[in-house]
């Protein structure tokens, strides 16, 4: 997916009508081909440094009923925003990438 996404963003930048994107990651699929815990937080982690490189809306689609809290709470740690009843936040439990290694330890 990072190999998508990174593609995707570096061919829509050399278009000059390209002015800004709304992408969104779907995340179900987690439930039918759990991945490993640090996989899901890696993934989530260049996510947020891939935001801040190009002009894009990303917005990472969560089922919070169906997500353990331990989980929940490592991926809040990802993004300076959250989106949560309808309202964009800025989000206090926020980590820089290179905080996150010691996330879930």
């Amino acid at each position: 997916m990072i190999e998508f996404w990174e593609q995707m963003a570096a061919e829509a930048s050399v278009v000059p009508t390209f002015g800004f994107a709304r992408v969104v990651g779907e995340m179900s699929w987690l439930e039918r081909a759990p991945a490993p815990r640090e996989h899901v937080l890696r993934y989530e982690t260049w996510a947020d440094g891939f935001a801040s490189r190009f002009e894009h809306a990303i917005l990472c689609l969560y089922d919070l009923r169906r997500l353990g809290s331990g989980i929940l709470l490592d991926l809040m740690r990802t993004h300076p925003k959250l989106l949560l009843g309808g309202l964009v936040l800025e989000n206090p439990h926020h980590r820089a990438s290179g905080e996150l290694a010691t996330v879930g330890a």
